[in-house]
């Protein structure tokens, strides 16, 4: 496939061109990036690993201070994660990351309840955080304490180790520190 050898180039001059500068940066890359290398030898697999990659890629080098590479926006994040999304948290999670969204969208949902909550939570309802909160499990609830709705469905929404990557990333890119902490949780 012609994408996956130009990928390929691409990633293999930028991490050379990182690395000549300074063997130092290798360690600012660290283990995300071999996370990353690992999801590219699957890109053959599947095409959504190259999008995957390729966004975790993005973060990476945005959190070294790499300027080259173009900006991951929420919803190319979104688009290329929702399946890896908690269905009935997506639509909070979207209006989170400053996507438009409706609460309508929690009408076709199995756990629509949970859906509403969490949107609400994002809105600002305080309510709806506590019931949100009160789902939880003694543990999480424990890692949970002091954050917002958006943040909450931020911590809540991956159902996989990339999406939760990827979302971790984002917050630490976008100069939300705690949030990212909770991600390595």
């Amino acid at each position: 496939m012609e994408l996956d050898r130009d990928a390929a180039e691409f990633i293999y001059d930028e991490l050379n061109d990182i690395l000549s500068n300074s063997f130092d940066r290798l360690s600012e890359l660290g283990w995300p990036l071999v996370t990353v290398m690992q999801i590219y030898s699957n890109i053959r697999k599947n095409r959504n690993y190259y999008e995957q990659a390729w966004i975790l890629i993005r973060l990476i080098f945005k959190l070294s201070r790499y300027t080259k590479v173009d900006e991951v926006k929420s919803e190319e994040l979104i688009d290329v994660y929702k399946d890896h999304i908690y269905p009935y948290l997506l639509p909070a999670l979207k209006l989170a990351l400053g996507i438009e969204a409706s609460i309508e969208e929690c009408e076709f949902l199995e756990d629509r309840n949970t859906c509403r909550y969490a949107f609400l939570a994002v809105k600002g309802n305080s309510d709806a955080l506590t019931v949100l909160k009160n789902s939880l499990s003694v543990e999480i609830l424990k890692l949970v304490q002091g954050l917002d709705g958006k943040a909450l469905v931020q911590l809540l929404a991956p159902m996989t180790w990339r999406c939760q990557l990827a979302l971790m990333l984002y917050a630490l890119v976008n100069g939300n520190t705690e949030l990212a902490k909770k991600h390595a949780w």
